[in-house]
């Protein structure tokens, strides 16, 4: 139910709008890459060097792998992806100029460390595992290599950079994070349908007693099928929840199935797991709130950031000439 975003604006290098009309289609289309194509011959004829790879990018058995051979593949697989950090590089680079904003290389090393205190934070590792071994297995999970890795680690510095005036921090945010924190949860499974019918027929088969965890794998939408439906640990606290969810969770008695759940992505059905006690500190809140302040701080500007990457995204001017790129850029802003 969590999602993770990681963002990508282009500046459009050929602009069909700024042709003349009188222009056949086919040359308003490609005049930016004709006028390309005459700068370069001219160069060469004037003895400027071409860059050109030619180093193969893979041998397989015992013979080269052009990179020509790959762009294509690649350009399906995760051009979509590639592009959209591209496109919010280049808007929050504009951005940042407009406002005067500089991000150093501390601030964007500061990044890391941020990226594995959130981990450490949901749990997502035991407490004797290193935070470079953390972030490393997250990297290798999402696919960020050094390079994507560095880009996002200064796009997220950036934007940081950008939203951190518009954070408030207020008692009422500080009482929030601190249920978060320390108040109770609930393990649960969780199955998604696109249909009240197929909702009702998940309850049916794991009350003749099916597993729910297989049912789960069988009709659920949710990315959390491939795990039988088990999703992080619910507060009813935590607002990223819809409040049917967290409401389930809270009244439905451990080892059982709630009712069908009404969603914004079709139907839900739930299995409480079990309860997990409040683990209060024993100087109360007082005692943490600087802690708290801190992290209220982070969630707020992490919210702020992604609809900062969405807004930037979402309203850039991207014109996808290559079309396999074309058809992943459309796919996954359609995704969306």
């Amino acid at each position: 139910m969590k999602h993770v975003i990681l963002f990508g604006v282009l500046s459009v290098l050929v602009s069909v709008a700024g042709c003349a009309a009188e222009a056949p289609v086919e040359r308003r289309v490609t005049r930016g890459l004709d006028e390309t194509d005459r700068y370069l011959s001219k160069g060469e004829a004037n003895g400027v060097e071409r860059k050109v790879e030619t180093r193969p990018a893979a041998i397989v058995g015992g013979k080269a792998v052009a990179w020509e051979e790959l762009r294509e593949p690649l350009a399906e697989a995760s051009g979509g992806a590639a592009l959209e950090e591209l496109v919010l590089q280049r808007a929050l680079e504009a951005e940042c100029a407009a406002k005067g904003i500089m991000v150093s290389a501390a601030d964007i090393a500061r990044e890391s460390d941020l990226l594995f205190e959130a981990l450490r934070a949901e749990g997502a590792s035991p407490e004797a595992e290193s935070g470079g071994r953390m972030v490393e297995r997250v990297r290798v999970a999402r696919g960020l290599g050094d390079v994507r890795y560095a880009g996002l680690m200064k796009r997220t510095a950036m934007m940081r950079a950008l939203v951190r005036d518009q954070v408030a921090i207020n008692d009422d945010s500080v009482r929030q994070l601190y249920r978060l924190r320390y108040g109770e949860k609930y393990r649960v499974r969780l199955i998604v349908v696109p249909t009240m019918r197929d909702a009702a027929r998940a309850i049916e088969r794991v009350n003749a007693g099916e597993s729910f965890a297989v049912v789960a794998a069988e009709m659920s939408t949710d990315a959390s099928a491939g795990r039988g439906g088990v999703i992080d640990p619910i507060s009813p606290a935590d607002e990223s929840y819809p409040i049917v969810i967290r409401r389930a969770a809270s009244e439905t008695a451990p080892g059982t199935v709630s009712a069908p759940l009404v969603l914004d992505s079709g139907f839900g059905v739930l299995r409480v797991e079990s309860k997990i006690p409040a683990s209060e500190p024993s100087g109360g809140m007082e005692s943490v709130r600087t802690e708290l302040e801190r992290g209220v701080r982070l969630r707020q500007e992490r919210l702020l950031m992604n609809a900062l990457a969405r807004r930037l995204v979402g309203g850039a001017d991207v014109n996808v000439l290559d079309p396999g790129l074309e058809w992943s850029w459309r796919n996954r802003r359609e995704g969306r």
